[in-house]
């Protein structure tokens, strides 16, 4: 999928998630929220930029750089921030953003899976899962 796709599924997401708990939060917190939202949604593609290095190239010509099997492409890797930052959370703010950290990465992978693959089983398996 193109970056914006998952930019926009983040961003729904946040949406999503600020309509179900309506927090009483200042306006430019939601904005900031609406705002993780969409980048949580794109960050797992941020290892395009090493592949492409890898590649010398913003073109990957064959199958032999997959930047899908690289860790930040694991939806446990995105796990594990969002809990740390959730528990150390100072306040509800801090706690949205914790979800959003998982909510959004792991929208990417449901949007991934639909086509090419995810390893949502690592470490426990290196099989890639699609629809």
């Amino acid at each position: 999928m193109l970056p914006t796709g998952h930019i926009a599924a983040g961003y729904l997401v946040a949406e999503s998630l600020i309509a179900i708990i309506k927090p009483d939060l200042p306006a430019s917190q939601i904005n900031q929220l609406l705002f993780f939202g969409a980048l949580f949604g794109f960050c797992p593609d941020l290892d395009m930029f090493y592949a492409f290095f890898r590649a010398k190239s913003f073109a990957l010509p064959d199958k032999k750089i997959n930047h899908r099997s690289y860790l930040t492409h694991r939806p446990l890797f995105w796990l594990a921030p969002a809990v740390v930052i959730f528990i150390f959370a100072p306040n509800l703010y801090w706690q949205l953003v914790a979800v959003l950290v998982w909510l959004g990465t792991w929208s990417h992978f449901v949007l991934d899976s639909l086509k090419v693959g995810v390893k949502w089983l690592w470490p426990f398996s290196s099989n890639f899962y699609a629809a």
